[in-house]
């Protein structure tokens, strides 16, 4: 629980409740939920979270969740602005030859906004996203993704809808056991609208310690959409970016040696 109270000028006191539960006693699966409510004089607002991962089999996991904000603007001219975010997807690790990788992502994003009530306005985003990893052989890894994202906006008078979508493809090459190199190109497109971007450009990366790399490169043609990109890389220029590799055995205790 936390309380605000004005001491001086303007009066907006503020009172907020918050709880939390979480069960991770299952070998297989965990799930946590979280729920707040915020009050002062001019709004009140709830945000809750709920999430679930399960191990499915050794290779496959499913990642699961939601978080809903409302926010109620008290007065006469008030009303109500509500934000919902549901992901759902799956990891794949190959356990047993460790050749194949893959992440996918299913996302609906809802803004439906209601303060101010001559003009609401209303925004649904789906978002489909797979990302796949094939090493070829030891110093070679080839990687593809494909992403898709549709849109719906409007208010009381318009509506307009959007579909784009993206494919992209990376071939890496460990030069060295810290040194690697990277060539990377994309395309994103717009269905119904004769709209096209693409993306080509280079990298060169290094392991500075541990599981972390470090890597700079240059995209000569490029285009900017965090929706299906993921990352910011495939702008057109320059570029860095940090990459870091780690399992469940990251946290686990580290093992002393000792003489019997």
């Amino acid at each position: 629980m936390e309380s605000i109270r004005t001491l001086n000028g303007t009066t907006n006191n503020t009172l907020a409740l918050t709880g939390a539960v979480e069960y991770t006693a299952h070998e297989n699966w965990k799930s946590s939920a979280r729920m707040e409510w915020r009050g002062n004089s001019t709004s009140t607002g709830i945000l809750g979270t709920v999430g679930f991962a399960a191990r499915l089999t050794d290779s496959l996991t499913f990642l699961g969740r939601d978080v809903l904000s409302t926010t109620t603007t008290k007065g006469i001219t008030g009303g109500a602005h509500l934000q919902d975010r549901l992901q759902a997807g799956f990891a794949l690790r190959d356990s047993e030859r460790n050749r194949w990788n893959a992440l996918t992502l299913f996302e609906i994003k809802a803004d439906h906004d209601n303060s101010q009530p001559l003009t609401p306005l209303r925004t649904t985003v789906g978002i489909f996203a797979a990302t796949a990893n094939y090493q070829i052989s030891a110093p070679f890894t080839l990687s593809g993704r494909y992403a898709a994202k549709w849109s719906i906006s409007g208010d009381n008078i318009l509506a307009s809808s959007a579909n784009t979508q993206l494919l992209g493809g990376r071939a890496t090459w460990d030069l060295t056991r810290k040194l690697d190199l990277g060539v990377a190109t994309s395309t994103t497109y717009s269905l119904g609208v004769s709209s096209r971007q693409y993306g080509l450009g280079a990298e060169i990366g290094y392991q500075l310690f541990g599981n972390l790399w470090l890597s700079t490169g240059y995209n000569l043609a490029g285009f900017r959409n965090p929706d299906l990109t993921g990352e910011d890389i495939t702008r057109k220029g320059a570029f860095i970016r940090m990459r870091f590799k780690f399992d469940e055995n990251i946290f686990a205790p580290k093992k002393t040696a000792s003489n019997h």
